[in-house]
């Protein structure tokens, strides 16, 4: 199965590799909506429950198996699951397949309104693995289902082991263990993802910024606002955390950029002129006109990925690839080769054994043994 997103929800970055995809005639396609904001909030309209009907159904004539919605902050509340879920089942005739984190320390419950609403497929994380910005809880989720409609059937006693086999693994990586210890609401005003929040801790760290984390927050849900309510996944999330960190790193606000003149000469970081650029991105779906235009100065627009990106030419890349690798675990043995006669190939082929082991050090070796 292969899970194919755009962070920023353009699904035209997203055709060559859906066309491949299905292409193999033998793999599971699974293009994913990337799932923000709040379609119960009528103050956020830009991802409306329409906003993501319509991606659904583009996905679906796109040649789509199963459809995907990746929550990867775990924004989308259990209310709001079921009735997105609802109305998914009722648009499209594909499974539905539900990813979402516990960031909030309430998603298990979202995931269970998803199910009321009919999702085929979600994600979880055994019990010793799970919370924080991992998965709901898979352990508890199918207990709370047995007996039910939507019995998953999965073995109890089994998830059981499984996750106090992982319980003992864990310690094992408790140094490097950060995560938060519990949700948190929070996650509703900065809206970092999962899978970014703990790599952002490290980053705001190695800068000097780690006392001041809850202004990394909020300068995060401020760069938000300033680069134009984006989606947020890798890599745009990167471009989100990054500007944040230069502001606060700076002393300057969202504010203060917005009123830069048009020949400022902040050097914003590159990420975040790239993407306003177009360079995620087939049109400047990021960013309003105005935050282009303060952090594109003297840049002009780039295409974006996706339906630009020359043919790559794997299998020419691989082989190069083997012969350079084999080049540099044997440097001296292929200087001694490359100085045999040119009948080198022959002689291969009459010491196969001996080049594997690898224990030609002379080329007369080599010789001697093909003559005998």
């Amino acid at each position: 199965m292969f899970r194919i997103f755009d962070s920023l929800n353009d699904l035209d970055n997203m055709e060559v590799a859906v066309a491949a995809v299905l292409e193999s005639g033998t793999a599971i396609c699974e293009p994913a909506i990337c799932y923000t904001g709040d379609i119960l909030d009528p103050a956020r309209p830009k991802y409306s429950l329409d906003y993501y009907i319509k991606l659904a159904k583009r996905m679906e004539k796109m040649g789509a198996h199963v459809l995907g919605i990746k929550d990867m902050a775990g924004l989308c509340r259990p209310y709001a699951a079921f009735e997105l879920v609802r109305a998914l089942k009722q648009e499209i005739g594909l499974p539905i397949h539900f990813h979402t984190h516990d960031s909030s320390g309430l998603n298990a419950t979202t995931l269970l309104k998803a199910a009321e609403a009919g999702v085929d497929i979600v994600d979880g994380a055994v019990s010793s693995m799970s919370g924080s910005t991992s998965q709901p809880n898979l352990n508890s989720m199918v207990a709370s289902l047995r007996h039910t409609e939507r019995d998953t059937g999965l073995d109890e006693e089994a998830l059981s082991d499984c996750s106090r086999y992982w319980e003992t693994v864990r310690t094992y990586y408790m140094p490097f263990d950060n995560a938060p210890s519990h949700g948190s609401a929070d996650i509703y005003m900065h809206e970092i993802p999962g899978g970014q929040f703990t790599n952002l801790q490290q980053q705001a760290n190695a800068m000097g910024l780690g006392h001041r984390w809850p202004e990394v927050e909020k300068m995060y849900a401020d760069v938000n606002q300033l680069l134009g309510d984006i989606v947020k996944v890798t890599p745009s999330s990167k471009v989100v955390g990054d500007m944040a960190l230069f502001l606060l790193s700076k002393g300057m606000t969202c504010d203060e950029v917005r009123a830069l003149p048009p020949d400022h000469t902040v050097a914003f970081p590159d990420s975040v002129s790239d993407m306003l650029a177009g360079a995620q991105a087939n049109r400047p779906t990021a960013g309003p006109p105005m935050s282009r235009r303060f952090c594109c100065v003297a840049r002009s627009r780039v295409p974006g990925a996706g339906r630009h990106l020359a043919a790559s030419g794997l299998r020419c890349d691989r082989r190069r690839a083997r012969r350079q690798d084999r080049a540099q675990a044997f440097p001296r043995r292929s200087a001694q080769l490359r100085a045999l006669p040119a009948g080198l190939p022959r002689l291969c082929r009459q010491a196969p054994r001996v080049l594997r082991r690898g224990s030609v050090t002379d080329p007369g070796v080599l010789l001697r043994h093909a003559d005998r």
